[in-house]
């Protein structure tokens, strides 16, 4: 499950540039735990929480123009 949503595909360079986890922490005033648990449950649109198949670890993705 991601938060990546058909029609929200970045399509410029601008759109494309990326911020940390710890980044976007900062910047909501919240935990890091608590954007990477927004992020899987859906509860946010900022970018993408990728879980790959038998694999316990997520990648997020955060894109500036969504944050």
């Amino acid at each position: 499950m991601d938060s990546f949503s058909s029609g929200n595909v970045p399509n410029s360079n601008s759109d494309l540039q990326r911020v940390s986890v710890e980044q976007a922490a900062l910047e909501l005033n919240v935990d890091k735990a608590t954007i990477r648990s927004w992020m899987r449950h859906g509860y946010i649109h900022i970018g993408i929480a990728d879980c790959k198949d038998g694999k316990s670890r997520w990648s997020y993705t955060i894109y500036r123009k969504w944050l």
